[in-house]
C-alpha cells in the first residue's frame, strides 16, 4: 500500500472526525470509522490491528482515566453542591471591595481563572469543571459587572491553564508521565512561565473588550443561567476548598501516590468536611421525613452518582483517543519519522510546531498520542530532544487548537450559557487561541536559552 495513500487515509479520517461531529455524530461512531479508514488505506490487517492498537490502547487510556474521572467529577460535584467553591471566591473577593470598579473587574476574572486552576489541582477533568464552574463565575461576575459573553473565556483558561500546570493530576500530566517517562512536575519553570504568560497577557486584551462593552452600557445579565444557589449564611469556611487540594498535591507529587488514590484520599477528606454543609434531600412523596444526618447522606449519595454522569462525559471518547495508537502503525507514520529524521534545524522548534500542526489537525486528543509516539520513536532518541520539554511542549501545543469556534469544548459552554457563537467567540479565539500560541512561542524560546526545569 503506497505512503500516498496511507497519508490520504490518515487526513481524509481527520477532516471526517472534525465535519461529522460538527455535524452532529456521536465522536465515538465516527472514531470507529475513521479507524477503518485508516487501517483499509493503510493496508492494515483491520481485525488483527484493532485488536493490537485500538482495544490496546483503550484499555490502557480507560484503566488509568475512567478511576480518575469519576474521583475528580465526585469531587467537583461535592464544591458544588456544598457550596465550598463558592464560598472561597466570595471570600476572597472580598479583599478588593475598596477597589476601583475596574480592578475589581479584573481580580474576579483572575479569581476564576484561579479556581480553574484549583480544579486542576484536586484532579477534576475539564468538562467536569466547565459544570462546577459555571454558576460561581456568574455569581463573581455579576457582583463585578463583567458582561455574560466573557464567562466561556474565562472558565476555558482555568481548565486550560490548569492542564498546563506541573504537578496537576490532569490528563495532560499523567498521560505525559505514561508515554514518556517524566512525571507530573516535569520542566516546571516552562509550565508556570507559559501559564503566566497566557493568564497575564489574556486578562489585559480581554480587560479591553469588556471595558469597551461597559462603556457602550453592557452589564451582566444572567440570561438562561440559573443564579448560584447555596444558602449564603451555610457556606463552609473558605479554606476548606484548599485542605483536600493540599492534601492531593502532597500524596501524587510529593509522596508518589497513584492519581486515582491521591483523588480518593482528598475525597474522603473533602467528605468529611463538607458533610455538615450538604443541604437536606427532601423526602419524595410518599417517604416520610428522614433526620438531618440521613438527609445529608442522600445529598452525598446524589454527587456521588452525580459524579458518574460526569465522569461518562470524558469517558466515552476514549475510543477517539486511541486512535494516535492505530495512526502509528501505518507506513505513513513510518514515511513521517523519515521525514523528519533528516530535517535540519532546532528539534525544539520543530517538535512545538509539529505538535500545534498535529494535535490541532487531529481536532482530538488522539494527536496528543501521534506526538507521545513521534517523541519517543524519532524526536528523544535521534534528535536529542529532552523529555521534560517534550512533555511540557504536548500540553501547550494541545492548547492552542482545541477552542476552534466547532470544538467540543468551545460549544458545550457556548450552549449551556445561551450566548451566540458572534458573542461569545472573539475572547475565546484572542485568549485561548492566538494568546496561547504566542505562549508555545514563548515557552520554546525559553527552551532553547536552554531553561528545561
Amino acid at each position: 500500500m503506497s505512503i500516498a495513500l496511507s497519508l490520504f487515509g490518515i487526513f481524509f479520517g481527520l477532516f471526517l472526525l472534525i465535519v461529522l461531529t460538527y455535524k452532529g455524530l456521536h465522536v465515538s461512531w465516527v472514531s470507529i470509522l475513521v479507524a477503518i479508514l485508516i487501517m483499509v488505506t493503510s493496508g492494515l490487517a483491520i481485525t488483527d490491528t484493532w485488536n493490537n492498537a485500538i482495544t490496546a490502547g483503550i484499555a490502557n487510556i480507560a484503566g488509568t482515566m475512567i478511576p480518575i474521572y469519576v474521583a475528580g467529577a465526585t469531587f467537583g460535584k461535592l464544591l458544588s453542591c456544598t457550596g465550598a467553591a463558592e464560598s472561597f471566591a466570595s471570600t476572597i473577593l472580598k479583599l478588593a471591595k475598596n477597589w476601583s470598579a475596574q480592578a475589581r473587574r479584573m481580580f474576579a476574572a483572575l479569581l476564576i481563572i484561579f479556581m480553574g486552576i484549583l480544579m486542576s489541582y484536586a484532579g477534576i477533568d475539564n468538562f467536569a469543571i466547565l459544570f462546577t464552574q459555571i454558576a460561581i463565575a456568574a455569581s463573581l461576575m455579576n457582583e463585578v459587572g463583567i458582561p455574560r459573553r466573557f464567562i466561556c473565556v474565562l472558565i476555558i483558561l482555568g481548565s486550560t491553564t490548569g492542564g498546563m500546570l506541573p504537578g496537576t493530576p490532569n490528563i495532560i500530566n499523567i498521560w505525559g508521565a505514561q508515554n514518556l517517562g517524566t512525571t507530573a512536575m516535569a520542566a516546571p519553570i516552562l509550565g508556570v512561565a507559559g501559564s503566566a504568560f497566557i493568564i497575564v497577557l489574556s486578562l489585559l486584551g480581554l480587560r479591553r473588550m469588556w471595558e469597551k462593552d461597559i462603556a457602550g452600557g453592557a452589564v451582566f445579565e444572567y440570561g438562561p443561567l440559573a443564579a448560584a444557589n447555596f444558602d449564603k449564611d451555610q457556606l463552609p469556611p473558605w479554606f476548606f476548598l484548599l485542605i483536600p487540594v493540599a492534601i492531593i498535591f502532597i500524596c501524587y507529587n510529593i509522596l508518589g501516590i497513584s492519581a486515582f488514590f491521591a483523588l480518593l484520599v482528598g475525597l474522603a477528606v473533602a467528605c468529611v468536611l463538607l458533610f455538615p454543609y450538604l443541604p437536606k434531600k427532601a423526602a419524595e412523596a410518599g417517604e416520610k421525613e428522614h433526620g438531618a444526618f440521613i438527609a445529608r447522606l442522600n445529598t452525598l449519595v446524589d454527587s456521588f452518582n452525580g459524579g458518574i454522569e460526569l465522569a461518562g462525559i470524558p469517558a466515552i471518547i476514549i475510543i477517539n483517543q486511541a486512535l494516535g495508537n492505530l495512526i502509528a502503525e501505518t507506513p505513513a507514520f513510518t514515511w513521517f519519522c523519515d521525514l523528519f529524521s533528516n530535517v535540519s534545524g532546532s528539534p525544539v522548534v520543530l517538535f512545538m510546531i509539529v505538535s500545534i500542526l498535529i494535535i490541532g489537525v487531529s481536532a482530538s486528543p488522539s494527536g496528543m498520542f501521534v506526538m507521545y509516539n513521534l517523541a519517543n520513536s524519532l524526536f528523544i532518541p535521534m534528535l536529542g530532544l529532552d523529555v521534560a520539554f517534550a512533555h511540557r511542549a504536548i500540553g501547550f501545543a494541545g492548547a492552542v487548537l482545541d477552542t476552534v469556534p466547532f470544538g467540543n469544548m468551545v460549544v458545550s459552554l457556548l450552549l449551556l450559557t445561551g450566548i451566540k457563537q458572534k458573542d461569545g467567540y472573539p475572547p475565546i479565539g484572542f485568549a485561548t487561541v492566538g494568546v496561547t500560541f504566542l505562549a508555545c512561542v514563548f515557552v520554546t524560546v525559553l527552551a532553547l536559552c536552554g531553561i528545561r526545569l
